[in-house]
Protein backbone atom coordinates (compact mmCIF):
# COMPACT_ATOMS: atom_id res chain seq x y z
CA UNK A 1 0.00 0.00 0.00
CA UNK A 2 1.18 3.52 -1.26
CA UNK A 3 0.20 6.53 0.00
CA UNK A 4 0.24 9.76 -2.31
CA UNK A 5 2.21 12.41 -0.16
CA UNK A 6 3.54 15.75 -1.03
CA UNK A 7 7.30 15.78 -1.64
CA UNK A 8 8.18 18.77 0.23
CA UNK A 9 6.97 16.51 3.30
CA UNK A 10 9.92 14.71 2.57
CA UNK A 11 12.83 16.40 1.56
CA UNK A 12 14.37 19.57 3.04
CA UNK A 13 16.85 22.24 1.69
CA UNK A 14 20.48 22.00 2.57
CA UNK A 15 22.29 25.31 2.06
CA UNK A 16 25.64 24.77 3.62
CA UNK A 17 28.34 27.30 1.66
CA UNK A 18 31.84 26.41 1.64
CA UNK A 19 32.74 29.51 4.06
CA UNK A 20 35.66 27.98 4.98
CA UNK A 21 37.12 27.45 1.44
CA UNK A 22 38.00 23.95 2.66
CA UNK A 23 39.32 21.45 -0.28
CA UNK A 24 36.42 19.65 -1.00
CA UNK A 25 36.09 18.44 -4.77
CA UNK A 26 34.18 20.55 -7.50
CA UNK A 27 31.39 18.36 -8.81
CA UNK A 28 28.61 19.27 -11.15
CA UNK A 29 25.25 17.21 -11.90
CA UNK A 30 24.67 16.09 -15.60
CA UNK A 31 21.42 15.20 -17.25
CA UNK A 32 23.24 11.81 -18.60
CA UNK A 33 26.08 10.86 -15.75
CA UNK A 34 24.38 12.73 -12.95
CA UNK A 35 27.43 13.63 -10.23
CA UNK A 36 30.39 13.63 -12.16
CA UNK A 37 34.38 15.33 -11.73
CA UNK A 38 36.27 17.48 -14.21
CA UNK A 39 33.01 17.98 -16.41
CA UNK A 40 34.60 21.04 -17.58
CA UNK A 41 37.81 20.16 -17.46
CA UNK A 42 40.24 21.16 -15.24
CA UNK A 43 39.53 24.51 -14.61
CA UNK A 44 36.86 25.27 -12.25
CA UNK A 45 34.64 28.17 -13.21
CA UNK A 46 35.48 30.51 -10.26
CA UNK A 47 38.85 30.26 -8.40
CA UNK A 48 36.73 31.91 -5.19
CA UNK A 49 35.04 28.33 -4.24
CA UNK A 50 33.33 30.02 -1.16
CA UNK A 51 30.07 30.62 -2.20
CA UNK A 52 29.93 26.90 -3.41
CA UNK A 53 27.34 24.59 -1.72
CA UNK A 54 28.38 22.10 0.11
CA UNK A 55 26.61 18.23 -0.66
CA UNK A 56 26.76 15.59 1.52
CA UNK A 57 26.78 12.05 0.86
CA UNK A 58 22.81 11.73 0.55
CA UNK A 59 22.36 14.66 -0.74
CA UNK A 60 20.33 15.90 -4.04
CA UNK A 61 21.76 18.45 -6.43
CA UNK A 62 20.14 19.91 -9.17
CA UNK A 63 20.71 22.48 -11.55
CA UNK A 64 17.65 24.72 -11.69
CA UNK A 65 17.76 25.66 -15.22
CA UNK A 66 18.80 22.02 -16.35
CA UNK A 67 16.64 19.82 -14.62
CA UNK A 68 14.05 20.09 -16.80
CA UNK A 69 16.56 17.73 -18.99
CA UNK A 70 17.34 15.16 -16.14
CA UNK A 71 20.02 16.73 -14.28
CA UNK A 72 19.62 15.74 -11.27
CA UNK A 73 21.34 13.28 -9.06
CA UNK A 74 22.13 12.25 -5.24
CA UNK A 75 25.53 12.48 -4.29
CA UNK A 76 26.86 8.51 -3.23
CA UNK A 77 30.64 8.71 -4.45
CA UNK A 78 32.70 10.92 -1.53
CA UNK A 79 31.55 12.13 1.79
CA UNK A 80 31.18 15.43 0.49
CA UNK A 81 31.39 17.54 -2.31
CA UNK A 82 30.84 21.12 -3.48
CA UNK A 83 28.60 22.56 -6.54
CA UNK A 84 28.45 25.63 -8.20
CA UNK A 85 26.18 28.08 -5.95
CA UNK A 86 23.50 27.74 -8.99
CA UNK A 87 22.57 24.92 -7.55
CA UNK A 88 19.46 23.45 -5.48
CA UNK A 89 20.25 20.92 -2.93
CA UNK A 90 18.70 19.40 -0.97
CA UNK A 91 18.31 16.26 2.22
CA UNK A 92 16.06 13.11 2.30
CA UNK A 93 14.13 11.98 5.33
CA UNK A 94 14.69 8.14 6.18
CA UNK A 95 11.01 7.37 5.06
CA UNK A 96 12.12 7.99 1.43
CA UNK A 97 15.16 6.09 -0.24
CA UNK A 98 17.06 8.02 -2.40
CA UNK A 99 17.49 5.61 -5.27
CA UNK A 100 13.93 5.67 -5.75
CA UNK A 101 13.41 9.71 -5.45
CA UNK A 102 16.37 9.19 -8.17
CA UNK A 103 14.04 7.49 -10.09
CA UNK A 104 11.19 9.56 -9.78
CA UNK A 105 12.63 12.65 -10.73
CA UNK A 106 14.03 11.27 -13.81
CA UNK A 107 10.50 10.16 -14.82
CA UNK A 108 8.76 10.93 -17.54
CA UNK A 109 5.81 11.79 -14.97
CA UNK A 110 7.96 13.72 -12.83
CA UNK A 111 10.19 15.77 -16.09
CA UNK A 112 6.24 16.32 -17.66
CA UNK A 113 5.55 18.27 -14.39
CA UNK A 114 8.64 19.94 -14.17
CA UNK A 115 8.27 21.78 -17.44
CA UNK A 116 4.88 22.61 -17.23
CA UNK A 117 5.39 24.61 -13.63
CA UNK A 118 8.99 25.89 -14.30
CA UNK A 119 9.27 29.58 -15.24
CA UNK A 120 11.35 31.78 -16.71
CA UNK A 121 12.34 33.68 -20.04
CA UNK A 122 15.37 32.73 -21.66
CA UNK A 123 15.39 29.49 -19.89
CA UNK A 124 12.80 27.44 -17.32
CA UNK A 125 13.97 27.13 -14.01
CA UNK A 126 12.54 25.19 -11.19
CA UNK A 127 12.44 26.67 -7.89
CA UNK A 128 12.95 23.94 -4.96
CA UNK A 129 10.12 25.71 -3.33
CA UNK A 130 8.30 24.14 -6.23
CA UNK A 131 9.93 21.20 -5.86
CA UNK A 132 8.06 20.61 -2.57
CA UNK A 133 4.61 20.64 -4.14
CA UNK A 134 4.91 18.01 -6.23
CA UNK A 135 3.27 14.62 -5.50
CA UNK A 136 4.67 11.35 -5.05
CA UNK A 137 3.58 7.74 -4.71
CA UNK A 138 5.03 6.53 -1.34
CA UNK A 139 4.98 3.12 -0.38
CA UNK A 140 6.70 1.21 2.33
CA UNK A 141 10.47 1.67 2.08
CA UNK A 142 10.46 -2.54 1.85
CA UNK A 143 8.80 -1.53 -1.40
CA UNK A 144 10.62 1.43 -2.33
CA UNK A 145 13.79 -0.75 -2.43
CA UNK A 146 12.04 -3.64 -4.26
CA UNK A 147 11.08 -1.33 -7.04
CA UNK A 148 14.74 0.14 -7.32
CA UNK A 149 15.88 -3.46 -7.49
CA UNK A 150 14.03 -4.01 -10.48
CA UNK A 151 14.81 -0.99 -11.93
CA UNK A 152 18.73 -1.67 -11.77
CA UNK A 153 18.16 -4.90 -13.24
CA UNK A 154 16.33 -3.45 -15.99
CA UNK A 155 19.25 0.03 -16.36
CA UNK A 156 22.00 -2.70 -15.97
CA UNK A 157 20.27 -4.82 -18.79
CA UNK A 158 19.67 -1.81 -21.11
CA UNK A 159 23.86 -1.05 -20.40
CA UNK A 160 24.30 -4.49 -21.46
CA UNK A 161 22.39 -4.71 -24.69
CA UNK A 162 24.06 -1.11 -25.45
CA UNK A 163 27.57 -2.42 -24.98
CA UNK A 164 26.48 -5.78 -27.04
CA UNK A 165 25.56 -2.98 -29.67
CA UNK A 166 28.32 -0.52 -29.87
CA UNK A 167 30.70 -4.21 -30.08
CA UNK A 168 28.59 -5.43 -32.94
CA UNK A 169 29.07 -1.64 -34.60
CA UNK A 170 32.67 -1.58 -34.55
CA UNK A 171 32.68 -5.42 -36.04
CA UNK A 172 30.41 -4.53 -38.72
CA UNK A 173 32.85 -1.18 -39.05
CA UNK A 174 36.19 -3.25 -38.74
CA UNK A 175 34.90 -6.13 -41.36
CA UNK A 176 35.15 -3.11 -43.93
CA UNK A 177 38.56 -1.49 -43.13
CA UNK A 178 40.80 -2.67 -46.02
CA UNK A 179 44.16 -1.27 -47.12
CA UNK A 180 44.38 1.34 -48.65
CA UNK A 181 45.33 0.29 -52.94
CA UNK A 182 48.77 1.93 -53.67
CA UNK A 183 49.99 2.53 -57.44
Amino acid sequence: MSIKARLGDYIQEYSVRNRAEEDIPVYSVTNTQGFCKDYFGKEVASKDKSTYKIVPKGCFAYNPSRINVGSVDWQRYEDRVIVSPLYNVFSVVPQLDQQYLYYYLKSDFALQRIRAVATGSVRDNLKLAMLYEFPINLPSMETQKEIVEKLDGVKRVISLRGQEMQTLDDLIKARFVTEPILP
